[in-house]
């Protein structure tokens, strides 16, 4: 069985309501469908959920006495699932219909991973698809090699097993506002792998009801955390050699850092600090001027992540 987890707050009914019915809609049918409704004053989420609870048994809704949060209510979720899977769902997105049956199929055939995420479709709000290009990472190796720049698991995708869960003591970290889907992704990686499915099984919604400008520092802070914390835990980083590698990791992903002579010698003066560069490497990073995905793949080689 597969133990659904989704917290509602305010989104909009329709959204709302296709979220609900692309679980109920799934080919695999064999899942319980945990919603926490955190926001008790919200008189739609009580007839939304007592309608779906009448027409479906696999719906268990818990109201909070009052708003706790997204990742408390991930929390209360997760305490409840008896599946031997457990999968994400956020509110204001849409599972394609095959979704649990390929992911359930993916793990029941690679023991050795402890979950997977999917690639996706993004859509805007009104479910057009939107002409982006994304760049998915899908092997373990790739997700970890990019962990330290930003979160390669879609959250909504994700599916873990369970039993992984529960003897780990795997929780949402309540101490993050947001990013708490990094942190928890950070967990994994350190404990075991992870891969990305290659097929688009989630429509993913960028709405402006998403989180505000205003809030993407702070939002910012909380992932710094995890990927400060992943860099100590994985590679034995001092603070300072993370600060350093943080620097150069985040000017190689702007789209201006090409033709930046300051940024080579930051990289060659940060290389030359540690003691297990590799001179040949080190030499084509600094005659050629390669492509971004090239550099940050050589760079990464260089200190053995």
């Amino acid at each position: 069985m597969v133990s659904v987890i989704m917290s509602i707050y305010n989104e909009p009914e329709n959204w709302l309501r296709e979220a609900i019915d692309s679980i109920l809609n799934q080919s695999f049918k064999d899942f319980e469908f945990i919603i926490i409704n955190d926001n008790p004053n919200r008189m739609i989420n009580d007839e939304i959920l007592e309608f779906y609870k009448g027409k479906d048994s696999r719906i268990l809704s818990i109201k909070n006495e009052n708003n706790i949060g997204l990742t408390k209510s991930l929390n209360k979720a997760l305490k409840m699932a008896k599946g031997k899977y457990v999968a994400r769902m956020d509110a204001d997105d849409i599972s394609l219909r095959h979704r649990f049956k390929e992911q359930v199929e993916f793990l029941e055939k690679n023991k050795h991973l402890l979950a997977c995420g999917t690639d996706i479709i993004l859509i805007n709000e009104n479910n057009k698809e939107l002409n982006k290009k994304l760049k998915t990472h899908f092997t373990f190796d790739a997700i970890k090699n990019v962990f330290p720049l930003f979160n390669p698991i879609y959250h909504p995708t994700l599916f873990i097993r369970n039993k992984f869960i529960t003897e780990n003591g795997i929780r949402y970290n309540e101490n993050f506002k947001y990013a708490q889907d990094y942190e928890l992704v950070k967990e994994i990686i350190l404990k075991g792998e992870i891969v990305n499915l290659e097929s688009k099984l989630l429509k993913y919604r960028i709405s402006s009801s998403q989180i505000s400008n205003s809030k993407i520092k702070e939002q910012n802070e909380y992932a710094r955390s995890t990927k400060l914390s992943f860099l100590k835990n994985t590679y034995n980083l001092n603070e300072n050699d993370f600060y350093k590698i943080y620097f150069i990791l985040k000017r190689l992903r702007e789209k201006n850092s090409r033709n930046d002579v300051a940024l080579d010698n930051s990289i060659i003066s940060l290389l030359l600090s540690f003691p297990f560069t590799r001179k040949t490497i080190l030499n084509e990073l600094i005659r050629t001027r390669i492509s971004l995905k090239l550099r940050v793949k050589l760079f990464l080689k260089i200190l053995n992540i």
